[in-house]
């Protein structure tokens, strides 16, 4: 089977929904190398008293705008705040980025990845995925803030989270956010089509092919993830979806924001 759907890891953020109103029409962001022009500042570059988190952004140390971002120009606008979690969060020097301009340059690459798609404006244009453009950006801000105050944040869910796929069961598709919460764009022998991914007991290839976040590819079915202190291969063998030197560990915000694979060309998604 093949399956065409991208990698996410464990929700790290607790997302409002779309606004369900019209994309807006604002002009693109800037794309060039990150500034503080426009943005909020909070006066200091670290969390005031631990006070930084999801139910009290205002607290966190760098304030992003609000403002609508266009469906190109996701990746331009997500790698930014990542990527100074790294530089800001990251203790571990072999995984932190040598400069901001360097993380960003790399990882807005993984993101545009022609094959692990971020990015779906064609599809948008076809309307078999709904995008808000104002919603992107009120989840920007919020993102961007948690994560600067170094809070575990998945800016891969973050991002697929702003899609709401337009197709039915069964109709044929091109990528997964075209297609219904529970439903994947996949290959069962008819083409791709909207179709549920493979549960427990299913025949599988890897760990992408098991739908749940609670299974994983053993040798060749779908079964349990293992538990933090298990050996495993692959991030996706864990229930913490974090495998370090052959074992399951706990993943915090520090694991999130070290990238373990800096410059390697064969990187398994955007946000490492």
């Amino acid at each position: 089977m093949t399956r065409w759907i991208l990698r996410m890891g464990a929700l790290g953020l607790l997302l409002a929904g779309c606004d369900g109103g019209e994309p807006a029409d604002a002009g693109p962001i800037d794309a060039g190398e990150p500034t503080d022009a426009g943005e909020m500042d909070a006066g200091s570059d670290t969390d005031a008293g631990g006070l930084c988190s999801e139910l009290s952004p205002q607290f966190c140390p760098r304030r992003y705008p609000m403002d609508p971002i266009p469906a190109d120009l996701i990746c331009d606008a997500f790698v930014e705040p990542f990527c100074r979690a790294n530089q800001e969060c990251c203790t571990r020097s072999e995984w932190q980025y040598p400069a901001l301009s360097t993380c960003m340059s790399e990882q807005r690459q993984r993101c545009e990845d022609l094959v692990l798609k971020y990015e779906f404006p064609e599809l948008i244009g076809a309307g078999t995925i709904f995008y808000s453009q104002a919603a992107a950006g009120a989840q920007f801000a919020r993102a961007g803030a948690l994560a600067s105050g170094c809070n575990d944040v998945d800016f891969v869910q973050v991002i697929m989270d702003l899609y709401d796929g337009q197709l039915m069961f069964n109709d044929s598709c091109t990528a997964t956010p075209e297609c219904p919460d529970g439903l994947f764009c996949e290959d069962q022998g008819a083409g791709l089509l909207c179709r549920p991914g493979l549960g427990a007991g299913g025949l599988c290839a890897d760990n992408t092919e098991c739908v749940s976040s609670q299974l994983r590819c053993d040798t060749m079915m779908c079964a349990d993830r293992l538990p933090v202190g298990a050996g495993c291969t692959d991030d996706l063998d864990c229930v913490s979806e974090y495998c370090e030197e052959g074992t399951c560990r706990e993943l915090d915000a520090e694991s999130r924001y070290c990238v373990r694979n800096i410059g390697a060309r064969d990187y398994p998604a955007f946000i490492p």
